[in-house]
């Protein structure tokens, strides 16, 4: 090792941080680690994707291996906070998708942002009301046809609450619930109505 130069202290350069499938080698002339081999890429597939609501992360058209999904490009790159794949879809958010080929993961992450795409609603036709929002305590609706039923759910998309109406008049009582946004769907004979609600 002659022809290398050691540092003051007589040890030589750390060695990088290897990424899965890397190897590094410690090159004695040139005093410095040669890394070789390719980890695992991305999953491939369309950064923004449009769902239904109810559709799920499992929805989502991915191509890759053991795909795993995060909330953050952090969270991904620290493989950390993975989420399910049934959790429900949220308008407008972000997920961030890596793969595991071999027990290695891959270095970088696909991000995909989702929008929302409503059924079809003959608006003429079916006119939805409710009131007040942001609620306290009880939020009161009402439609010109038959409302079959409503799902509250969490704004990370996390069902908290369903009911049978049959009716063109009925309430939800959310005093119980902590202050927050929530997500409400209402099923009608008509279609669906999705709404975002503020509780105080």
């Amino acid at each position: 090792t002659t022809s290398c130069t050691w540092d003051v202290t007589g040890t030589q350069p750390v060695q990088p941080t290897l990424a899965c499938y890397q190897t590094a080698v410690f090159n004695t002339t040139s005093c410095t680690w040669n890394v070789t081999g390719t980890p695992p890429i991305a999953p491939t597939g369309n950064t923004s994707q449009t769902f239904n609501f109810g559709q799920t992360l499992a929805d989502l058209t991915i191509v890759g291996i053991n795909i795993v999904w995060y909330q953050t490009l952090i969270d991904a790159q620290n493989h950390t906070n993975e989420l399910n794949s049934s959790t429900l879809l949220i308008d407008g958010n972000t997920y961030y998708a890596i793969q595991i080929i071999d027990g290695c993961y891959s270095i970088t992450a696909l991000a995909v942002n989702v929008t929302l795409v409503l059924k079809t609603i003959s608006v003429e036709k079916d006119q939805f009301n409710y009131y007040p929002n942001p609620v306290e305590t009880n939020l009161y609706f009402e439609n010109s046809s038959l409302i079959l039923d409503l799902t509250l759910s969490s704004i990370l998309g996390q069902k908290i609450y369903n009911k049978e109406v049959n009716s063109i008049t009925s309430y939800l009582d959310m005093s119980r619930l902590p202050s927050g946004t929530y997500l409400l769907n209402i099923r009608t004979l008509r279609g669906t109505k999705n709404i975002k609600l503020l509780k105080k």
